[in-house]
């Protein structure tokens, strides 16, 4: 039987979760200081709430067991053989946040219908207001709050100031977008019903092809072509419009890309090209060494992920630390030796291992697995396989273990990545 202090106590914690939810899409998408703010007030909150109602049902779900053993090894294992104990502590604690955010997300800031539908509203919105943003910028130069380009205008920055991130934001953001119009209106019998959520994916999708991001368009690509297979193989009765729907996609890509061969060449021939070279970089050590041969991009990846491999090999079962990466790679002479050379691997793989070694690689991505598995069991009971490669897509583009770009562990970044763990195990939950 609850005091009458906690009844009290839950009525102010509902009312902060009647409202947060109102703004949430801006907290966490926009500021990464903002988004870890929110985040943390969420988690204690949430916890503050299990305590005194003494519900810790939330604990026993198999991906949070798997989340807890690879925190465990971090603050019992891998911190004390860290090269900075310190610091590492800090960051092994502080790791725990992410996963209880996303229960927090399932279990009590989203846990109904009416409080989801909130969300997708301003949520709806603020994807629309990044899209209209970028492309503003891709055509007038800056965008409405007068950010420029970067990089000599091959990057957009779109509302992010001077971070050119708006595609791997998208990449996110657009399937997530794609999940929830699908759990709260489902693709009915008839033949055009399909066609919001392709419109979903051409937008968000030609929204990440013209930001310049390449491993963001790569991964929305692969994503985009899972999905349509799955509701091309689901949905006979619509065959014929979704084909028909493709080649319109097609040739409007085409089109697109003749008359601005710059954003071409950069996202996609740039990309195929300079890959290919990579493997020529372990050889390399400095910037001399740059020839057209071996190319600027290939260059850069090539010595960010030698660096990696590197440090990694300090430490291969344990890991040098978390986040002791960029300390290890200074004290080895590598910063400088390269453009973003020990800032972090780039690399969610390298990073994963350079920090916590083999052993820290396997328990996370034991933990993603599970993740899949719940959500696989779920679609068994009574699931659509269209539903099933959104989620799976969702997780693709969050964790795919050969995707390059920002630290896994960035603020920023890893507010969506776990907004988004959140809504799959929304979906776990219906089912």
């Amino acid at each position: 039987m609850l005091s009458m202090k906690n009844i009290k106590t839950n009525l102010a914690l509902d009312l902060f979760r009647k409202y947060i939810v109102i703004i949430l899409p801006l907290l966490l998408i926009f500021s990464r200081s903002v988004a870890d703010a929110t985040i943390v007030t969420i988690v204690f909150l949430f916890l503050y709430k299990s305590f005194i109602n003494k519900n810790w049902s939330w604990v026993r779900e198999s991906w949070f067991i798997f989340a807890l053993i690879f925190w465990g090894y971090l603050l019992f294992i891998n911190t004390p053989l860290s090269s900075n104990p310190e610091k590492s502590l800090f960051y092994s604690i502080a790791f725990i946040r992410w996963p209880i955010f996303a229960i927090a997300i399932a279990y009590w800031v989203l846990n109904t219908q009416k409080q989801q539908k909130k969300f997708f509203t301003v949520f709806a919105i603020t994807f629309v207001f990044i899209v209209f943003d970028c492309w503003w910028q891709y055509f007038n130069y800056t965008d409405i709050f007068g950010y420029p380009k970067l990089f000599d205008g091959e990057r957009l920055t779109g509302p992010f100031r001077d971070n050119p991130i708006p595609g791997i934001w998208l990449s996110r953001l657009t399937f997530l977008f794609l999940l929830i119009a699908t759990l709260f209106n489902p693709i009915k019998k008839y033949s055009l019903s399909f066609i919001p959520y392709f419109l979903i994916l051409f937008i968000g999708i030609f929204t990440v092809f013209i930001t310049g991001e390449r491993m963001a368009f790569m991964l929305s690509l692969c994503g985009l072509i899972l999905v349509l297979f799955a509701l091309f193989l689901e949905k006979k009765s619509i065959r014929l419009h979704l084909i028909s729907f493709l080649f319109v996609f097609i040739l409007s890509i085409i089109i697109f890309a003749l008359n601005n061969p710059e954003i071409t060449n950069r996202t996609v021939l740039s990309t195929i090209d300079q890959f290919s070279k990579i493997k020529n970089i372990w050889s390399l050590s400095n910037a001399e060494n740059v020839t057209p041969e071996v190319g600027a991009l290939a260059y850069t990846y090539g010595l960010v992920f030698k660096s990696a491999i590197l440090v990694w090999l300090e430490s291969p079962i344990i890991g040098v630390g978390l986040h002791t990466y960029r300390q290890v790679c200074t004290d080895f002479g590598l910063l400088g030796s390269g453009p973003g050379v020990c800032w972090h691997p780039h690399n969610i793989s390298l990073e994963l291992l350079s920090e916590t070694g083999v052993i820290g690689f396997t328990l996370f991505y034991a933990m993603i697995v599970s993740i899949f598995i719940s959500i696989f069991k779920s679609y068994k009971k009574n699931g659509s396989f269209f539903v099933l490669s959104i989620l799976t897509t969702l997780l693709f583009v969050c964790f795919f273990p050969l995707t390059t770009g920002m630290s896994i562990f960035n603020n920023g970044f890893a507010a969506i990545i776990w907004l988004n763990v959140g809504w799959l195990i929304i979906y776990q939950k219906k089912n």
